[in-house]
């Protein structure tokens, strides 16, 4: 039976992006996080990280590093929720090694899909990129969430929503979606 999921980046969704995190001592959580997790983990949605991660090709950090972080994120996530996410996919390519993986290609969502035979009608994507609208886009997401704190213009199609704070996705749901059952059904 295929699930729903909630594909999210990390770098600005998971935890404030101060630029090429490499220690888990400078993570700071993102406000909301949480909560988020906890609404979508009752829902039983696939909880999937989706992250760009050039700084390992560009010798900023290692694998490892990156490892460290994830194991690290993982960690608390389970020490405070009691689940963990699904799984983590990451890409370390630069741009310039135009790969399939690095959003805004959906190289990682189409990884997903064929791990998790995910149901594609009920999915949801947070990123706070526009590269991450893209790549949602290419997958045909119908839920893209996107948490726009760098200003930038662009124009949103039919799904698309701008937000400021990862709350704002839960009062959506509670407003706008939990009328329809059939969202948060996930076949069970």
């Amino acid at each position: 039976m295929n699930k729903s999921a909630l594909f999210l980046d990390r770098d600005g969704i998971f935890n404030e992006d101060i630029g090429y995190l490499h220690r888990a001592e400078n993570l700071i959580w993102k406000e909301g996080i949480f909560e988020l997790l906890h609404f979508f983990k009752q829902r039983d949605y696939l909880l999937l990280m989706v992250t760009n991660q050039s700084g390992i090709h560009r010798g900023y950090f290692s694998f490892a590093d990156f490892c460290d972080v994830s194991f690290y994120i993982q960690k608390t996530i389970k020490h405070k929720l009691q689940f963990h996410l699904d799984k983590i996919y990451f890409c370390p390519h630069t741009p310039e090694e135009d790969c399939l993986c690095r959003k805004p290609k959906g190289g990682m969502i189409a990884e997903a899909q064929r791990d998790f035979n995910i149901n594609i009608e009920n999915t949801l994507f947070i990123g706070d990129r526009w590269s991450d609208i893209l790549a949602a886009r290419e997958y045909n997401i119908p839920y893209k969430f996107w948490l726009n704190i760098h200003k930038e213009q662009q124009i949103l199609q039919q799904g698309e929503h701008i937000i400021t704070h990862l709350h704002d996705i839960l009062s959506f749901f509670n407003k706008n979606i939990c009328s329809n059952k059939d969202m948060f059904d996930n076949g069970a």
